[in-house]
């Protein structure tokens, strides 16, 4: 079993962070540390904020260590881009995150400042887009805006140069090409008509006008300008003497390196610049220095999805000020965001964090940490990693190790030598693993060498119910569905994950084959009742396979039918067209990407009016022809929910073919029905694919899954909770629901004799509301007095929700679980709401209750124990 391991165990904190702007609250903070050595930390942080979830990543740098350093990282040729898995490989980095803004399309280069030592990777912006440069000199950072001044003196004329490594428009400007722009020269093409000047050894060797590019000499660079620039051109001759100048306000021959960056957010502990083009909350990638410089932070922060929501440049600033950090820099964000990791020195480069074009982005630069530390071998010490702090007994113990040598440099260890040593509990061992025979706490220690470290193990009772958000299953023939994670639980509502594949699953009707959790859809269609058992717990889910479709679209013609292009000055259009898969015709979409802007996006969209086209009843997906043109360019469609969220969905990352194909787009499990189509569209988000083309598209169908409705389902077995319990005499009870006269009341607490209780410090209640299944919309000061929740032990929390629990906000609802889970290590959590009586019901997860009453739920406390009931 491959081993991957993270250095320290989980640690879990109650959190609250308000930054300076007010912009963000955090309920709950999870952080997990790995080191690649003394001198590097690998820290992932997953914040459950009152707007969503963040996913965090950061390498903290110790820059007083000598083995430690902190370096510039590009492509060998910085015209050409790359991975920032294989830049890192080249320099043999231990870690590093993306770096500065950079022209997306070929050739490529840095916006900013980029050197090491003297040489000129590419020289700074002009000072007009207030770019920073970080300069290291020694031991020293300076972090400012540099104002260039290049030159190049020829036959005692001076002359201004525009830039080093960089391309414009070539409108009068001088430009100068060194070979880490690469081996060669831009050279002339049917659109830019160069004179390009090689100088080697400050000497004119050769004048070319109008030609293929030309080598580039190691020791010497090449001057490029336009050629119909003659004033320029007749002040050089074959063999004259060039001398090129620069001054950027320091010595270039003092300095380490320079990198340019976005903005400089954080100066001297204060707020400082912010860029207006990257406004908003997205992906973040940044760098920060403590005050006395001896520690530099590398953070990544994942956006754009529903696992982490981004961050403003105000919240990245808060969150280095955190950190400790003194000056920090904004890099370039948005899908440039990553960061790569190599734990055990070997080039095999893992991605931490989470890209938002779901991959990596070719890159030209990012900033490394580097690690010199002896490589030992011998493992000094362990440390355990996604140890199950809960199972049942059935279940197999897992965990992952790590080992580590003496300068906390990531050891690789041999299965064969860890010896593990159980005590607490009776077990029993085969070639799968270690199971549990009893319930109870088992110490787990484990053995390898002389090296030794422990944990604890809590495993929990008989599982009497198994539960899940899947309550229906609906699939396509011929594919594939891997089923989720299960909550078991115990006769005292104690609950623990289970694995699909520990589950014993079986179909009362032969349309499916399943195997290790994984369900795969035959070629008929049918219904059928899906049975899985572990221990004495049983669950049933029924299972259809096989669809309807609806046709919605048959593009016979454009009446409710635009076309929208951006950027706007592109020559696209859509025609009808007698191409066509089915019916008469087809619509024939031209696309012009060849006006993209560097570092934009071009789109050729169908829109399908000012509403949209409105889907019925509730599809899962959509369905159409397409002729490709093999441009490899993103097909996609936009479709906003019941609650106003705009999805973009995929229909294919890449139309990678000629002729008819049938593409789908699956819509999101957690859209809100009724669902509009606004429009499909042609996307491209890179430069050197700006070309133009067509293609055709008919026959939309919206698809529809075999309903599940009328299959009869036997019933799941249920936990008796010890808890559920109406006892004769009682000092408190709360009571939730309808009066004696049948109207819907909050709730009151009074004693046995009916009598308000107002001094009561055992139970405690909180109500929330919510404003289109969101807490935050209604009135975000409520998770302010959920936080308040967090100075409790040993009491009763009872939170009332307006909605269904389910029904709230998928980001809230996760923010709200996290936070009230923590709660539950000190106190009995309740989470209610009302439903109608056929909704009646209870779930339980880690230690907590969510109970949804349709008459009324009730609480009581007698000898200081709590017992409850619902209806």
């Amino acid at each position: 079993m491959k081993k991957r391991i993270f250095s320290m165990a989980m640690a879990l904190a109650l959190a609250f962070t308000m930054n300076a702007g007010g912009e963000m609250k955090t309920m709950v903070e999870e952080t997990r540390v790995e080191y690649l050595s003394e001198g590097i930390e690998h820290m992932s942080i997953t914040r459950q904020t009152i707007d969503g979830p963040v996913e965090i990543d950061v390498l903290k740098i110790d820059l007083d260590d000598r083995h430690t350093d902190l370096k510039p990282v590009y492509s060998e040729e910085i015209s050409k881009r790359d991975t920032l898995a294989a830049i890192a490989d080249e320099w043999s980095a231990a870690g590093a995150v993306n770096g500065d803004f950079f022209n997306m399309a070929d050739p490529a280069f840095t916006f900013g400042t980029l050197m090491d030592g003297d040489d000129i990777i590419s020289s700074p912006n002009s000072n007009l887009y207030n770019f920073p440069t970080i300069v290291k000199a020694g031991d020293d950072f300076d972090i400012s805006i540099i104002e260039p001044e290049m030159t190049l003196e020829v036959d005692g004329e001076v002359l201004p140069v525009a830039a080093v490594n960089k391309i414009g428009a070539f409108n009068g400007e001088i430009i100068v090409l060194n070979s880490s722009w690469g081996e060669e020269s831009m050279g002339s093409n049917d659109t830019r008509n160069l004179a390009e000047i090689v100088v080697n050894r400050n000497r004119v060797k050769s004048i070319n006008i109008g030609e293929d590019p030309v080598d580039i000499p190691s020791s010497g660079y090449v001057i490029a300008f336009s050629a119909c620039n003659t004033e320029i051109l007749d002040k050089f001759k074959v063999g004259d003497k060039v001398y090129f100048d620069v001054d950027f306000g320091f010595d270039i021959d003092d300095i380490d390196w320079a990198s340019g960056g976005v903005n400089y957010l954080l100066r001297e502990g204060q707020e400082g610049d912010y860029n207006n083009d990257v406004l908003g909350r997205h992906p973040r990638t940044a760098i920060g220095f403590t005050e006395d410089e001896e520690t530099a932070y590398l953070i990544t922060v994942d956006g754009r999805s529903e696992d982490s929501i981004g961050m403003l440049q105000s919240e990245l600033l808060d969150f280095m000020l955190e950190l400790g950090c003194w000056n920090g820099v904004n890099l370039d964000g948005g899908g440039s965001s990553e960061m790569v990791v190599d734990y055990y020195g070997k080039g095999d480069y893992e991605i931490v964090n989470n890209p938002s074009d779901g991959d990596e982005r070719l890159l030209v630069s990012g900033l490394g940490a580097f690690d010199s530390h002896p490589r030992s071998s011998t493992v000094k010490s362990l440390e355990v990693y996604d140890a199950a702090d809960k199972l049942f007994k059935g279940q197999y113990l897992t965990f992952d190790v790590k080992g580590y040598n003496k300068y906390m440099v990531p050891v690789a260890i041999s299965d064969s030598r860890l010896d593990i040593k159980i005590s607490g509990l009776d077990y029993k061992k085969d070639r799968h693993g270690i199971r549990f025979l009893e319930s109870g706490t088992a110490e787990v220690k484990l053995v390898y060498g002389s090296v030794k470290c422990t944990f604890e193990v809590e495993v929990l009772g008989d599982v009497k119910e198994i539960y899940s958000a899947v309550d229906s299953i609906s699939l396509n023939e011929k594919s594939e569905y891997e089923l989720p994670d299960f909550i078991g639980v115990d006769e005292n509502g104690n609950t623990a994950t289970i694995h699909a594949s520990e589950i014993d699953w079986s179909l009362s009707e032969r349309i499916a084959n399943i195997d290790d959790g994984i369900i795969e859809a035959r070629s008929k269609s049918g219904k059928a009742v899906l049975e899985g058992v572990f221990e004495d717990g049983e669950i049933y889910i029924p299972l259809a396979v096989g669809s309807a479709e609806r046709l919605i679209e048959g593009f016979e013609n454009t009446d409710n039918i635009t076309f929208v292009q951006y950027p706007e000055d592109s020559d696209g259009r859509i025609i009808n067209h007698s191409k066509s898969r089915e019916g008469g015709k087809s619509v024939k979409l031209y696309y012009d990407f060849t006006t993209m802007k560097p570092d934009d996006q071009s789109i050729a969209f169908l829109e399908f009016g000012e509403k949209g086209l409105l889907l019925q009843d509730e599809p899962d997906s959509l369905s159409m022809w397409v002729y490709g043109d093999k441009s490899d360019h993103w097909l996609r469609c936009r479709v906003t929910d019941a609650n106003g969220v705009m999805y973009k969905i995929d229909f294919e990352k890449e139309i990678d073919w000629y002729g008819w194909k049938e593409v789908r787009a699956d819509l999101p499990e957690n859209i809100s029905y009724p669902v509009v189509l606004n429009s499909i569209y042609v996307a491209e988000i890179y430069n050197d694919k700006a070309d133009e083309g067509y293609i055709h598209v008919d026959g939309l169908r919206a698809n529809y899954p075999l309903g599940c409705d009328d299959i009869e389902l036997p019933e799941n077995s249920r936990v008796e909770d010890l808890l559920m319990d109406v006892p004769e005499e009682y000092e408190l009870k709360l009571h939730m629901g309808n009066d004696e006269e049948g109207n819907e009341e909050f709730y009151d607490i009074a004693d046995s004799n009916g009598q308000p209780v107002c001094d009561n410090e055992d139970v405690v209640v909180v109500e929330l509301s919510t404003l289109h299944g969101s807490i935050s919309s209604y009135d975000k000061t409520q998770w302010d007095a959920l936080l308040d929740l967090g100075e409790y032990e040993d009491r009763t929390i009872v939170v009332k929700t307006d909605i269904d629990h389910g029904s709230i906000k998928s980001s809230e609802r996760k923010t709200l679980v996290s936070y009230m889970k923590c709660l539950s290590e000190n106190n009995k959590i309740f989470i209610v709401s009302k439903g109608t009586d056929e909704e009646a019901s209870i779930r339980y997860e880690d230690g907590m209750r969510f109970i949804t009453y349709g008459e009324c739920f009730t609480l009581y406390m007698a000898d200081g124990e709590v017992s409850y009931d619902y209806k």
